[in-house]
């Protein structure tokens, strides 16, 4: 689910629907609850609201890969590669 969250903001950014960063933080942050609580207490279930906003992202993320060019897609994805092999613990759009 990261990865989808990611590769959309990537993908918004090449212009391929572009959304506000509120809805990215929102959706990584019910991911993280999310992890966190399954840790804690072995509740491995997302809140309400959590699911509500993921579900925007994946509907803009189908969308995007309905629309985007396949160089796009490389391009996006080849950022995302990068991103995860740099290390760094923030999110991409901080």
């Amino acid at each position: 689910m990261t990865r989808a969250i990611y590769l959309t903001f990537y993908l918004g950014e090449m212009g391929y629907m572009r959304v506000a960063l509120d809805l990215y933080r929102m959706a990584e942050a019910g991911l993280e609850a999310g992890i966190r609580r399954g840790n804690e207490n072995g509740s491995w279930q997302l809140d309400p609201s959590a699911v509500a906003t993921l579900e925007v992202v994946l509907q803009v993320h189908d969308s995007q890969l309905a629309s985007a060019r396949a160089g796009d897609l490389i391009k996006a994805e080849q950022r995302l590669t990068r991103f995860i092999m740099s290390g760094k613990t923030a999110s991409p759009f901080d």
